[in-house]
């Protein structure tokens, strides 16, 4: 790649109490063979002092101009990631969380596709999902089926994008409303379906696991099923009460809902919250018995490790 024509690319990382990985994180950014990028990390108001001194000793210590070191008061992800995007000079938007890593090839791998295709407002790779506690590791691939192109119907079906893993258009994310402050859970999906509505818009995929997505026990409290259904839910009506996008989209959107209910279930089952998925499953059974069905049993030959080939390549709607 010419030198003189790469973007600059901004790399996003919010903080909060985030000691034990943030270094990782940070370094795995640095580490990136693509030059061009400025790191805005901030800290969103920690609640002990010893994370937002350890964070600034840590900045110090690295010594490295790329990084753009930030402290506001606690607001949450959101505000944390949108005030970060107003601060960035970059055209791209890279979100890596505080205790995620990348491969050192990921942006530079992400940019030799936003270069092919002037039509491309995001870019995302496969991830590892690593399982603090038990050290097993996954493809998201294999869980989670990925597309490419013009796919607004696809991500309305199911939300295959992992956050940390993509790179997206700035200027198409500020025209878009940048990340929706009210959402706790569901921010990323619904700033990616609104970057998307426009069908001249496409994504692109790097079929490699060029980042690593921690699951642990901070972040999997984090699921609140009742709040995360509700948002969930409130961005699909809002595509429902679209009388265009209703038309063009109603199946997606019945299959959403069912999505929606149907893996919240399986969530609030593996927590032990019986009750929960009991409703939830029948929210999903009632909105469409059909598709609750064949959720179940793609579910099914997931867990026997007997997944069809084609569930593993990747779909090109362009």
């Amino acid at each position: 790649m010419n030198s003189n024509k790469l973007p600059l690319i901004s790399i996003i990382i919010p903080y909060y109490n985030g000691e034990k990985y943030i270094e990782e994180a940070i370094s795995s950014a640095l580490a990136q063979t693509y030059i061009n990028f400025e790191i805005i990390l901030v800290d969103d108001g920690s609640s002990r002092m010893e994370a937002t001194t350890y964070l600034e000793n840590l900045v110090t210590a690295l010594n490295d101009s790329r990084i753009k070191y930030f402290y506001k008061k606690n607001e949450g992800l959101s505000c944390t990631r949108n005030f970060a995007i107003l601060k960035s000079s970059g055209e791209w938007i890279a979100i890596l969380d505080q205790d995620d890593t990348w491969d050192k090839s990921k942006l530079k791998k992400q940019v030799e596709l936003i270069q092919q295709n002037n039509k491309v407002v995001l870019v995302y790779t496969d991830a590892i999902l690593f399982h603090e506690k038990s050290g097993k590791k996954n493809l998201m691939s294999i869980r989670v089926r990925p597309y490419k192109g013009s796919c607004f119907k696809n991500l309305l079906e199911c939300n295959f994008l992992p956050c940390s893993s993509v790179i997206f258009n700035k200027e198409v994310a500020l025209a878009s409303g940048l990340f929706n402050v009210k959402y706790k859970f569901s921010e990323e999906w619904d700033l990616f379906l609104k970057m998307l509505e426009d069908p001249n818009h496409e994504i692109d995929y790097v079929p490699e696991p060029l980042f690593i997505y921690r699951l642990h026990d901070s972040n999997s409290s984090h699921l609140l099923f009742n709040d995360t259904i509700t948002e969930f839910v409130n961005i699909i009506s809002r595509y429902k009460n679209d009388r265009n996008f209703n038309n063009k989209y109603s199946k997606s959107l019945i299959k959403a809902l069912v999505s929606s209910y149907y893996l919240g279930s399986l969530k609030a089952l593996r927590q032990g919250e019986f009750r929960v998925a009991t409703t939830l499953l029948f929210k999903s059974v009632k909105t469409s018995f059909l598709s609750t069905f064949k959720y179940a049993v793609v579910d099914f030959f997931y867990r026997i490790n007997r997944v069809p080939l084609q569930v593993l390549q990747i779909k090109n709607n362009a």
